[in-house]
């Protein structure tokens, strides 16, 4: 099959989502979203529609009324009275007081005509626009490109190999099956289902594949993650191109992490291409402490506890709070520590007899309209689902895992060194950085310095009426917060390996980890550039700004430029595409795939699967066999791949830097190639007890020796009846890594598989 199909369902999803997750809240609060600037729009649709489908789609499914129509007729008919109604009530008044109508309703002007009014409406609209920002249009051209750049590198995988990329994605598309089909929730127990519900709407409302969707979703969603962080470092720096330069250093620049941390920070990198509950959060990590920064900086708060929502941040963070505990709890942790950050920085305001009511009580209630359908569904009886379990574990330092095993052995190697402070430097910075540590460590340290010798010179010159550049508090907890987060960040990434609690894996926070280190730097950078771009010299700053974004990416190009990230599939790209053509060329329910069970949420509703394990112990067995459906298609892998290698992608040199390794996750160790195995006739004879192998499908077909020994037994089996049907099976496809055979029977009187039985 041609890559035309698959980009075209990236096209697909990349449509679905900007609809569901921008264009309808935009259409549907429209009033209230008029007259806001561009980043309160975003801030607004990163939140609010998150935490509004979780708790229609979470308590659709606890009233046991998951309907796919219902979910439709409320969204679609939600939409339809928001435009509807005021075009009404507006006629109904003019025909009231008897005036005639300016124009004719759409249904009666003619589709030209009224293709033309939108056409004049959208240019005048795109004029009023260009007019407000036509001052910014370096600013947001240099955005756009870095946007592109960033989901282009991390939707490279996803189309380069249409494989799922981690083992986790079988276990929410099962989930989402679930809900589709059965209109059931909290599949194997109470868990926040934030992504679920939102790749629910894109299939339900949009005709999207589930498969596609969790596919493409991971790298297409990063850029909110991208939008978040450019936002938040917009509050923070004073010139408004300095957060493009730490946007540009995080996409292309690999940081020089050495060692394990390494491993870590491109599997946290590579998180991000996946579609997870955890990433499809993570830019509520950045959200949440922007609004509350931009809470803070209100000059004069008149609100009061009881209608905190009257407040535009307040309602923002309130919302952030909501959709980070409804997606996934680390979230919720990587949002409450800089914001805790942000509170102390301005702890004045923070206890405050008028402020701190009001937070508590949008705080609180975000929790409760995140949390609620969980905790309902909790007190009627559900149980936990058990990856909390394996959190509150990690926590406690038993949850396994390459931290737990890394952190063991850091204290045999070197037991005195892991006590404060030395032992933050040493599992921290040192672990992180290398050689370059102690000036990471140095420049944070740095901030505060240069911060406080500012404020004393700035003092001494006023009081002498000297012309001195003032400083507010205001934009110096802004630097301030950067280095302590900064700092904050290495500590979580240490604490496992210093003994202490783990809050958060540490595989999972170096994406938010990267984004604070790096922009520690451009804090000495921004001062110099906000002054020179307040003044005459603005057009030199504008113009110094792409070429301080095209000396970056050089630079990382030459030093250290990013490496691709890597797949952990199950199967061979060729499998993939196979599948994706049976699907299209065959007719639902006229179909049966059987394989060792992961082409499950690629076949859907179409067509069914039958596991390769269940297929050869019947076919092997003394007791008649059949299939009932038209056709059959057998796969057997001639090389079955070993499960739990890490295959490292190539590309593009300008996209990313060429990995050449490959590495087997469960036993930590590299290898020049992709290990796969081969069928044989030894293996095909191999006599095994299929029941004991039937307890645990996914960890038989996760070892080589049994995935061999089954393709072995399914292709010498295949010969056998060819010899005996040979005008009813064929070679469907076939390279020097897969085979499918397909077998075309009358569904009236199946063929009888079983034809080696004695």
């Amino acid at each position: 099959m041609s890559n035309l199909y698959w980009y075209v369902e990236y096209g697909k999803v990349a449509a679905a989502y900007a609809v569901l997750l921008y264009v309808w809240p935009s259409v549907m609060f429209r009033g209230f979203l008029r007259g806001k600037g561009l980043t309160f729009r975003f801030l607004f649709c990163a939140t609010v529609p998150l935490v509004l489908y979780n708790g229609v789609v979470l308590g659709l499914g606890l009233l046991h009324i998951l309907k796919p129509w219902l979910v439709r007729a409320l969204f679609y008919g939600a939409l339809l009275v928001s435009v509807g109604l005021p075009l009404l009530r507006r006629e109904l008044e003019m025909s009231a007081q008897g005036k005639p109508r300016r124009r004719l309703p759409p249904w009666r002007q003619g589709w030209k005509m009224y293709l033309a009014r939108l056409g004049d409406r959208a240019r005048r609209r795109w004029d009023l626009f260009w007019r407000d920002y036509r001052g910014r249009r370096v600013e947001y051209g240099i955005l756009t490109v870095l946007l592109f750049f960033g989901v282009l590198f991390f939707s490279w995988p996803a189309l380069r190999n249409p494989a799922y990329g981690c083992y986790d994605a079988y276990t929410h598309t099962q989930w989402l099956f679930q809900m589709r089909w059965e209109g059931g929730i909290f599949y194997n127990g109470v868990y926040p289902y934030g992504l679920h519900c939102f790749i629910y709407g894109l299939n339900v409302l949009f005709g999207v594949k589930m498969y596609s969707c969790v596919l493409y979703l991971g790298g297409i969603h990063t850029v909110a993650f991208l939008l978040a962080l450019y936002c938040l470092l917009k509050e923070l720096f004073l010139c408004r191109y300095t957060p493009l330069f730490v946007l540009t250093l995080f996409l292309t620049f690999n940081g020089c992490i050495v060692g394990k941390a390494h491993e870590m920070a491109l599997a946290s990198m590579t998180r991000l291409a996946w579609t997870l509950p955890q990433e499809f959060g993570l830019h509520l990590a950045f959200l949440c402490p922007l609004v509350l920064i931009r809470f803070f900086r209100e000059k004069r708060y008149d609100g009061d506890a009881k209608h905190w929502f009257r407040d535009e941040n307040l309602l923002l963070l309130s919302m952030g709070v909501g959709g980070s505990l409804a997606t996934h709890f680390y979230i919720t942790v990587l949002a409450f520590l800089p914001c805790l950050l942000v509170s102390l920085l301005h702890f004045k305001k923070f206890v405050s007899a008028r402020r701190f009511p009001s937070l508590f009580c949008s705080i609180w209630d975000g929790a409760v309209a995140g949390t609620l359908p969980m905790l309902t569904a909790y007190a009627l009886g559900r149980r936990l689902e058990g990856s909390l379990g394996w959190g509150m574990r990690t926590y406690a330092g038993t949850g396994g895992g390459a931290a737990e095993i890394i952190a063991k052995q850091a204290a045999v190697a070197s037991p005195g060194k892991t006590a404060l402070p030395g032992g933050f430097y040493a599992m921290g910075y040192g672990a992180i950085f290398g050689g370059i540590g102690a000036l990471v460590l140095a420049l944070t340290l740095l901030i505060p310095v240069c911060l406080g010798i500012v404020w004393i010179y700035g003092n001494s010159a006023r009081k002498g009426k000297r012309s001195f550049p003032e400083l507010s508090w205001d934009q110096s907890a802004g630097y301030l917060l950067i280095a302590a987060a900064s700092v904050l960040m290495v500590f979580l990434y240490a604490s496992r390996f210093m003994g202490l609690p783990e809050f958060i894996s540490v595989d999972r926070i170096f994406a938010i980890l990267r984004a604070w280190v790096y922009a520690v730097p451009w804090v000495f950078v921004d001062i110099p550039l906000s002054l020179a771009a307040s003044g005459r010299h603005e057009r030199a700053v504008r113009r110094a700004a792409v070429l301080i974004c095209a000396g970056i990416y050089c630079f990382s190009y030459l030093v250290d430029f990013h490496e691709y990230v890597f797949w952990m599939p199950k199967r061979h790209e060729s499998v993939v595409r196979v599948t994706a053509e049976i699907t299209r060329q065959f007719e639902p329910g006229s179909y049966a795939v059987i394989s060792m069970g992961d082409e499950w949420p690629q076949v859907e509703d179409s067509g069914s699967c039958v596991q390769l394990l269940d297929f050869v112990d019947a076919v092997e067995g003394s007791r008649p066999y059949s299939i009932s459906e038209e056709y059959l298609f057998l796969y057997v892998e001639k090389q079955p791949i070993m499960p739990g290698m890490a295959w490292y992608f190539t590309g593009p040199a300008w996209l990313g830097r060429k990995s050449t390794e490959c590495r087997d996750v469960s036993k930590d160790r590299y290898y020049p190639d992709v290990i796969k195995g081969r069928i044989s006739k030894n293996a095909a004879e191999q006599t095994v007890d299929f029941d004991e192998l039937k307890r645990d499908y996914y960890g038989s077909y996760f070892q080589l020796p049994t995935r061999e020994m089954l393709c072995s037994k399914a292709w010498y089996w295949y010969q056998e009846f060819m010899r005996v049907y040979p005008t009813d099976s064929n070679v469907y496809y076939e390279d020097e890594d897969f085979i499918c055979y397909v077998i075309h029977q009358n569904p009236e009187a199946p063929l009888d598989l079983a034809i080696m039985r004695g």
